[in-house]
């Protein structure tokens, strides 16, 4: 899905090796989180095995993300019938950036 949404953009599609830097990407997250020695500090936290969407609230003084996430086996199950089966199947994780001044 990344590796779509990449390669179609017309700017950086258009960079040579693009597909290679996708690829590695998954790789390099794990890497980086595994060894705090080595850590992002950009990375607060990386998923790559659910599937999930992200509400950010930005305000003046602090952006919240918040994740909702649902493992993979449950993503091609139609639930349009039941929602609320739903219910017990997201995991919630949120996370709170103070603003700089």
């Amino acid at each position: 899905m990344v590796a779509n949404a990449v390669l179609s953009n017309p700017i950086l599609g258009q960079v040579e090796g693009i597909e290679r830097v996708v690829a590695m990407l998954g790789p390099l997250l794990q890497l980086s989180l595994a060894d705090p020695a080595h850590a992002a500090p950009e990375i607060y936290y990386d998923n790559l095995t659910d599937n999930a969407f992200v509400l950010v609230d930005v305000k003046p003084e602090n952006l919240t993300a918040t994740y909702y996430m649902i493992p993979e086996e449950h993503v091609s199950t139609s639930y349009y019938t039941n929602p609320t089966a739903l219910n017990n199947l997201f995991t919630i994780k949120s996370f709170k950036v103070q603003g700089a001044s």
